[in-house]
């Protein structure tokens, strides 16, 4: 694919949400989700901070297109603007949505989650699973990925910061509703600080730049996620925002 029709799907796969579609399939005016009541179950210590090196492979195959993203600033924005934060078991992987034809394609592969507990936020309500949609800007690789991902699923936890794709941003028109093919994923809050999972000596952000630091005065939601240190930890703090 050249230069020029590659920035133009990614394009349209980043206002894909914004197109028209009934009132009654988008919610209210925000497109915020109906709440779902939580879930629960036990996060603290144990497996949550069992570090597992093979799993932070896993993730790195994974790609978002964070270009046009702003990172939140600190741990207390990123849960703030997340519909959804929870950890989690990956339970699958697939090919979900390809946008646009012949060259000009964009694709997408989601990871398939199993809540263990629910730290902020509700479940879209009528979603009978949750999958977290990457950005696969090359379709035709998919099931060669989906080949080599499958055989080596994370064996542990993670603490997932998703936003639902069925929300509209607070700037958005009222006239403005959610394309409906985009209500049935989630996406991270943002790569840097929205994935994280235990390592031997703290806690990986495996999607982050190797050499990521906020600009000076910005505080990070990477760099707050990474100084909890452990993950039961990060998840007792996310509670209690």
């Amino acid at each position: 694919m050249n230069p020029t029709s590659t920035n133009r799907v990614i394009a349209a796969a980043a206002t894909a949400s914004l197109l028209l579609c009934g009132v009654a399939a988008c919610g209210d005016e925000r497109g915020a989700p109906p709440p779902v009541a939580p879930a629960a179950g036990p996060s603290a210590g144990g497996d949550l901070d069992a570090p597992r090196p093979s799993d932070a492979a896993f993730f790195r195959r994974f790609h978002l297109m964070a270009s046009w993203l702003p990172e939140p600033e600190g741990l207390a924005e990123g849960v703030r603007e997340s519909t959804l934060v929870l950890t989690a078991r990956v339970t699958g992987v697939r090919e979900t949505r390809v946008l646009g034809t012949g060259d000009d394609t964009h694709g997408f592969v989601g990871v398939t989650l199993e809540p263990v507990e629910i730290l902020h936020g509700s479940k879209a309500q009528g979603l009978d699973e949750i999958t977290v949609e990457f950005d696969n800007p090359d379709p035709s690789g998919t099931p060669a990925l989906l080949a080599d991902l499958r055989p080596s699923l994370p064996e542990g936890q993670a603490l997932w910061f998703l936003l639902w794709k069925g929300t509209l941003p607070p700037t958005a028109k009222k006239d403005v509703r959610v394309n409906p093919d985009e209500k049935a994923y989630y996406r991270l809050i943002h790569p840097f600080g929205g994935l994280a999972i235990q390592g031997p000596s703290g806690i990986v952000t495996p999607l982050a730049d190797t050499d990521h630091a906020p600009p000076p005065g910005r505080a990070s939601l990477a760099h707050d996620v990474q100084g909890a240190g452990k993950l039961s930890s990060l998840a007792k703090t996310v509670k209690a925002q």
